[in-house]
């Protein structure tokens, strides 16, 4: 596990890699002047902030691993090209998009059931790091929280099964790491039968809220707050009123860098990589006393 370090030089160094926009400079000093260890929590996505943002959809794994039925691949693939621009039409309100991305997102976990997803195929695809890796640095940043016992909360969209197990898989599966996500059920032979929550978490919906209340309880006082996400919706992951002054750090895709100015407008740093951190949230960290 690293070892925690303090480095006075790194206020520096995130004001003068070309990859790492910062728009407020003031701002972000302050934020992370504010800040302290005992009342702080991390937040963040995984699909495209933990991991690398590859191509692979978390999603699309099952299909592009070729470990599913043809039959599955054709229906999944058939759902995607019906959804997916909903997903990204801006010009829908949140109860249209919310209603179509749980409709879609419950589409998806019934062929995990027609199909007969068995665990051991979420084993393999984690298994293959072509599919799924760490964005580089971001294992270095999650054994610092550890070390430190900061409250990690992966709010994410995707299968509590699959994320649990890329972290024991890649040996960073560490107390202070709190999962919110979908869990899959499984019966005694291992195939999916359905879903243990009634609500599913989809790409329009992560809410804090939706904490179980012992992670809740644990955080009541955590005030302060680093933000990780690579999607817009993804503000509403913590309470509005903590928003103003939480450090959020946004992953912005190579594919739209020319418009960072836009995201440089919304968010604290604006890291242009699709598979690197930059060591941005590992510096923040060593910042804080």
């Amino acid at each position: 596990m690293t070892l925690f370090i303090f480095y006075p030089s790194k206020m520096n160094s995130l004001f003068t890699d070309p990859l790492i926009h910062i728009k407020d400079k003031d701002t972000v000093k302050r934020k992370i002047s504010k800040f302290s260890l005992d009342k702080l929590q991390i937040v963040s996505d995984f699909d495209s902030t933990i991991t690398q943002d590859n191509g692979h959809t978390s999603w699309s794994l099952f299909s592009k691993s070729w470990l599913m039925p043809d039959e599955y691949i054709k229906e999944r693939d058939d759902y995607f090209k019906y959804y997916y621009p909903f997903e990204i039409d801006a010009t829908l309100s949140f109860e249209k998009k919310d209603f179509l991305m749980r409709e879609w997102w419950t589409k998806h976990l019934e062929l995990f059931i027609k199909y007969k997803l068995n665990i051991n195929i979420i084993d393999k695809i984690i298994q293959k790091d072509s599919f799924v890796d760490f964005r580089h640095w971001m294992k270095e940043f999650m054994d610092i929280s550890a070390t430190l016992n900061i409250p990690f909360i992966i709010l994410s969209a995707w299968i509590t099964n699959t994320i649990n197990e890329f972290l024991s898989y890649k040996e960073a599966q560490f107390d202070n790491i709190h999962i919110v996500s979908n869990e899959l059920k499984f019966d005694n032979d291992w195939f999916c039968v359905g879903i243990n929550k009634d609500i599913i978490i989809h790409s329009e919906n992560k809410d804090e809220h939706d904490m179980p209340a012992h992670i809740q309880e644990m955080v009541k006082w955590k005030t302060d707050i680093i933000l990780l996400w690579d999607s817009l919706t993804d503000t509403k992951m913590i309470d509005e009123e903590l928003r103003e002054w939480a450090l959020k750090i946004w992953f912005l895709a190579e594919m739209k860098n020319h418009s960072k100015d836009k995201f440089m407008d919304s968010f604290d740093i604006v890291i242009a990589s699709n598979y690197d951190s930059l060591r941005v949230p590992e510096m923040v960290l060593e910042l804080i006393k």
